[in-house]
Protein backbone atom coordinates (compact mmCIF):
# COMPACT_ATOMS: atom_id res chain seq x y z
CA UNK A 1 0.00 0.00 0.00
CA UNK A 2 3.38 2.27 0.00
CA UNK A 3 1.80 4.14 -3.00
CA UNK A 4 -1.80 4.68 -2.27
CA UNK A 5 -0.67 8.01 -1.03
CA UNK A 6 2.66 8.60 -0.74
CA UNK A 7 4.43 10.56 2.16
CA UNK A 8 5.52 13.52 0.23
CA UNK A 9 1.81 14.12 -0.92
CA UNK A 10 0.54 13.83 2.94
CA UNK A 11 -0.88 16.40 5.11
CA UNK A 12 1.41 17.65 8.14
CA UNK A 13 1.16 15.34 10.68
CA UNK A 14 -0.51 12.27 8.81
CA UNK A 15 1.56 9.01 10.20
CA UNK A 16 1.44 5.77 9.17
CA UNK A 17 -0.96 3.44 7.19
CA UNK A 18 -3.75 2.18 9.83
CA UNK A 19 -7.21 1.80 10.65
CA UNK A 20 -8.68 -1.16 8.14
CA UNK A 21 -12.20 -1.84 8.02
CA UNK A 22 -13.18 -5.22 6.19
CA UNK A 23 -16.61 -4.81 4.62
CA UNK A 24 -18.48 -7.75 2.06
CA UNK A 25 -16.72 -6.69 -1.02
CA UNK A 26 -13.90 -4.25 -0.22
CA UNK A 27 -11.57 -2.86 2.55
CA UNK A 28 -11.67 0.68 3.85
CA UNK A 29 -8.44 2.16 4.43
CA UNK A 30 -7.16 5.23 6.16
CA UNK A 31 -4.22 6.18 9.27
CA UNK A 32 -3.33 7.87 11.69
CA UNK A 33 -4.64 11.51 11.37
CA UNK A 34 -5.32 10.61 7.58
CA UNK A 35 -7.79 12.85 6.08
CA UNK A 36 -8.40 10.68 3.06
CA UNK A 37 -10.11 7.19 3.35
CA UNK A 38 -10.08 4.63 0.72
CA UNK A 39 -11.65 1.78 -0.85
CA UNK A 40 -9.80 -0.91 -1.90
CA UNK A 41 -11.08 -4.13 -4.04
CA UNK A 42 -9.20 -7.10 -4.85
CA UNK A 43 -9.63 -9.26 -7.58
CA UNK A 44 -9.36 -12.32 -5.82
CA UNK A 45 -11.29 -11.45 -3.01
CA UNK A 46 -13.91 -14.76 -3.17
CA UNK A 47 -11.02 -16.99 -2.27
CA UNK A 48 -8.91 -14.67 0.01
CA UNK A 49 -10.23 -14.90 3.35
CA UNK A 50 -11.53 -18.44 2.51
CA UNK A 51 -8.94 -20.02 5.23
CA UNK A 52 -9.85 -18.13 7.81
CA UNK A 53 -13.50 -19.12 7.37
CA UNK A 54 -12.65 -23.15 7.27
CA UNK A 55 -11.02 -22.89 10.35
CA UNK A 56 -13.91 -21.25 11.91
CA UNK A 57 -11.94 -17.79 13.01
CA UNK A 58 -14.54 -15.13 11.10
CA UNK A 59 -18.23 -15.62 11.62
CA UNK A 60 -21.02 -14.86 9.43
CA UNK A 61 -21.25 -11.43 8.49
CA UNK A 62 -25.31 -11.64 8.80
CA UNK A 63 -24.93 -13.35 12.23
CA UNK A 64 -26.83 -12.11 15.17
CA UNK A 65 -28.39 -13.35 18.45
CA UNK A 66 -30.14 -15.94 17.23
CA UNK A 67 -27.72 -17.16 14.59
CA UNK A 68 -24.61 -17.94 15.97
CA UNK A 69 -24.31 -21.92 16.69
CA UNK A 70 -24.67 -22.85 20.39
CA UNK A 71 -21.69 -24.60 22.33
CA UNK A 72 -21.33 -27.95 21.45
CA UNK A 73 -19.46 -28.27 25.30
CA UNK A 74 -16.49 -29.95 23.01
CA UNK A 75 -12.99 -28.67 23.30
CA UNK A 76 -11.49 -27.32 19.76
CA UNK A 77 -9.24 -30.05 18.44
CA UNK A 78 -5.51 -29.66 18.40
CA UNK A 79 -3.56 -30.61 15.92
CA UNK A 80 -0.39 -32.80 17.52
CA UNK A 81 3.10 -34.44 16.75
CA UNK A 82 0.87 -37.55 15.32
CA UNK A 83 -1.88 -35.37 13.15
CA UNK A 84 -1.70 -35.27 9.47
CA UNK A 85 -1.12 -31.38 8.78
CA UNK A 86 1.63 -31.14 5.97
CA UNK A 87 2.80 -27.74 8.42
CA UNK A 88 5.15 -27.89 11.73
CA UNK A 89 3.29 -26.40 14.67
CA UNK A 90 5.28 -23.13 14.95
CA UNK A 91 5.20 -23.05 18.69
CA UNK A 92 7.02 -19.68 19.12
CA UNK A 93 4.65 -18.06 16.77
CA UNK A 94 3.53 -14.83 17.92
CA UNK A 95 0.95 -11.72 16.69
CA UNK A 96 -0.77 -12.74 13.84
CA UNK A 97 1.19 -15.83 13.07
CA UNK A 98 0.08 -16.94 16.41
CA UNK A 99 -3.35 -17.09 14.96
CA UNK A 100 -2.51 -19.65 12.55
CA UNK A 101 -1.43 -22.46 15.34
CA UNK A 102 -3.26 -24.95 17.03
CA UNK A 103 -3.05 -22.72 20.22
CA UNK A 104 -3.87 -19.65 18.63
CA UNK A 105 -7.37 -21.13 17.25
CA UNK A 106 -7.78 -23.15 20.76
CA UNK A 107 -7.10 -19.68 22.57
CA UNK A 108 -9.68 -17.73 20.37
CA UNK A 109 -12.36 -20.24 20.43
CA UNK A 110 -11.56 -20.14 24.35
CA UNK A 111 -12.84 -16.52 24.31
CA UNK A 112 -15.34 -16.45 21.78
CA UNK A 113 -17.09 -19.18 24.01
CA UNK A 114 -16.60 -16.68 27.21
CA UNK A 115 -18.23 -13.99 24.54
CA UNK A 116 -21.22 -15.67 24.10
CA UNK A 117 -22.26 -18.03 27.11
CA UNK A 118 -25.46 -15.83 28.68
CA UNK A 119 -24.71 -14.08 31.48
CA UNK A 120 -25.90 -15.45 34.66
CA UNK A 121 -27.96 -14.24 37.65
CA UNK A 122 -28.14 -15.22 41.15
CA UNK A 123 -29.58 -13.83 44.14
CA UNK A 124 -26.74 -12.33 45.45
CA UNK A 125 -24.61 -11.04 42.36
CA UNK A 126 -25.12 -10.62 38.51
CA UNK A 127 -22.04 -12.09 36.58
CA UNK A 128 -19.91 -10.62 34.07
CA UNK A 129 -21.69 -10.14 30.90
CA UNK A 130 -19.92 -12.02 27.33
CA UNK A 131 -17.64 -9.16 26.35
CA UNK A 132 -16.41 -7.93 30.05
CA UNK A 133 -16.20 -12.07 30.93
CA UNK A 134 -14.02 -12.40 27.46
CA UNK A 135 -12.13 -9.55 28.06
CA UNK A 136 -11.14 -10.52 31.44
CA UNK A 137 -10.13 -13.90 30.34
CA UNK A 138 -7.98 -12.40 27.64
CA UNK A 139 -6.77 -10.63 30.58
CA UNK A 140 -6.02 -13.85 32.94
CA UNK A 141 -4.27 -15.77 29.77
CA UNK A 142 -1.92 -12.62 29.56
CA UNK A 143 -0.68 -12.57 32.55
CA UNK A 144 0.20 -16.66 32.53
CA UNK A 145 1.66 -17.03 29.00
CA UNK A 146 3.67 -15.06 27.76
CA UNK A 147 3.15 -16.19 23.93
CA UNK A 148 -0.17 -15.11 24.51
CA UNK A 149 0.91 -11.75 25.86
CA UNK A 150 3.07 -11.05 22.77
CA UNK A 151 -0.33 -11.70 20.88
CA UNK A 152 -3.21 -10.40 22.54
CA UNK A 153 -3.53 -7.40 19.76
CA UNK A 154 -4.80 -9.50 16.86
CA UNK A 155 -6.93 -12.08 19.67
CA UNK A 156 -8.77 -9.04 21.45
CA UNK A 157 -9.55 -7.74 17.92
CA UNK A 158 -10.86 -10.43 16.20
CA UNK A 159 -12.71 -10.80 19.75
CA UNK A 160 -13.87 -7.23 18.88
CA UNK A 161 -15.29 -8.14 15.55
CA UNK A 162 -17.34 -10.89 16.45
CA UNK A 163 -18.58 -9.08 19.45
CA UNK A 164 -20.18 -6.68 17.28
CA UNK A 165 -21.39 -9.66 14.80
CA UNK A 166 -23.09 -11.23 17.33
CA UNK A 167 -24.33 -8.13 19.19
CA UNK A 168 -25.40 -6.63 16.18
CA UNK A 169 -24.10 -2.70 17.59
CA UNK A 170 -21.70 -0.35 19.34
CA UNK A 171 -23.25 0.16 21.89
CA UNK A 172 -23.81 -3.53 23.14
CA UNK A 173 -20.81 -4.59 21.75
CA UNK A 174 -18.89 -2.47 23.98
CA UNK A 175 -21.57 -3.40 27.07
CA UNK A 176 -21.70 -0.59 28.80
CA UNK A 177 -18.01 0.02 29.55
CA UNK A 178 -17.16 3.51 28.21
CA UNK A 179 -17.21 5.91 30.88
CA UNK A 180 -17.21 3.04 33.84
CA UNK A 181 -14.31 1.27 36.19
CA UNK A 182 -14.26 -1.52 33.43
CA UNK A 183 -13.54 0.98 31.02
CA UNK A 184 -9.36 -0.38 31.55
CA UNK A 185 -10.85 -3.42 29.92
CA UNK A 186 -11.26 -1.83 26.58
CA UNK A 187 -7.57 -0.69 26.81
CA UNK A 188 -5.75 -4.38 26.87
CA UNK A 189 -3.43 -4.53 24.38
CA UNK A 190 -3.44 -1.10 22.92
CA UNK A 191 -7.76 -0.77 22.96
CA UNK A 192 -7.57 -4.05 20.18
CA UNK A 193 -11.01 -4.93 21.30
CA UNK A 194 -12.15 -1.56 20.95
CA UNK A 195 -10.56 -1.29 17.37
CA UNK A 196 -12.41 -4.11 16.32
CA UNK A 197 -15.81 -2.89 16.96
CA UNK A 198 -15.64 0.02 15.49
CA UNK A 199 -14.12 -1.40 12.71
CA UNK A 200 -17.38 -3.66 12.25
CA UNK A 201 -19.16 -0.45 12.67
CA UNK A 202 -17.44 1.55 10.18
CA UNK A 203 -17.99 -2.13 8.02
CA UNK A 204 -21.71 -1.71 8.25
CA UNK A 205 -21.94 2.20 6.68
CA UNK A 206 -23.29 1.32 3.38
CA UNK A 207 -22.92 4.98 2.22
CA UNK A 208 -19.28 5.79 1.76
CA UNK A 209 -20.05 9.39 1.68
CA UNK A 210 -21.68 8.83 5.25
CA UNK A 211 -18.07 7.44 6.62
CA UNK A 212 -17.39 10.87 8.14
CA UNK A 213 -20.13 11.29 9.91
CA UNK A 214 -19.90 7.86 11.16
CA UNK A 215 -16.37 8.18 12.29
CA UNK A 216 -17.59 11.77 14.25
CA UNK A 217 -20.23 9.74 16.39
CA UNK A 218 -18.22 7.04 17.50
CA UNK A 219 -15.82 10.03 18.64
CA UNK A 220 -18.72 11.61 20.65
CA UNK A 221 -19.87 8.70 21.74
CA UNK A 222 -16.83 6.41 22.84
CA UNK A 223 -13.57 8.69 22.36
CA UNK A 224 -14.28 11.61 24.05
CA UNK A 225 -16.23 9.69 27.18
CA UNK A 226 -12.85 7.41 27.46
CA UNK A 227 -10.74 10.47 28.14
CA UNK A 228 -10.87 10.70 31.79
CA UNK A 229 -11.30 6.31 32.74
CA UNK A 230 -7.22 5.99 31.85
CA UNK A 231 -7.41 5.41 28.14
CA UNK A 232 -5.50 7.65 25.98
CA UNK A 233 -7.67 9.19 23.22
CA UNK A 234 -5.05 7.92 20.52
CA UNK A 235 -5.68 4.73 21.61
CA UNK A 236 -9.56 5.08 20.55
CA UNK A 237 -8.38 7.03 17.97
CA UNK A 238 -6.06 5.54 15.51
CA UNK A 239 -8.55 3.18 14.22
CA UNK A 240 -10.59 6.19 12.58
CA UNK A 241 -7.97 8.53 11.05
CA UNK A 242 -8.67 12.14 10.81
CA UNK A 243 -12.59 11.77 10.31
CA UNK A 244 -13.18 12.01 13.70
CA UNK A 245 -11.93 15.76 13.88
CA UNK A 246 -13.49 17.10 10.70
Amino acid sequence: MSSLWPKNGRNTGADILNGIALANDHVLITGKKWSKMFKVVFPDWPTLFASAEEDGLVLDSGAGHNEVAPDSGEEQPVNDANSDSSEKEDVNAVSYNFLRTAKGSQTLHSLLKELLKPTCISDDNIFLSGPRRALNHLSELMESDGQILSSCHPLAHNLGRAAYQYFGSLDEALDGMVGTDDAHLLRICNAAYLHGVIEYQLRSVKNLNKLASAARKIERKVCKNLDNVNIGGWECRHGIGKYAFF
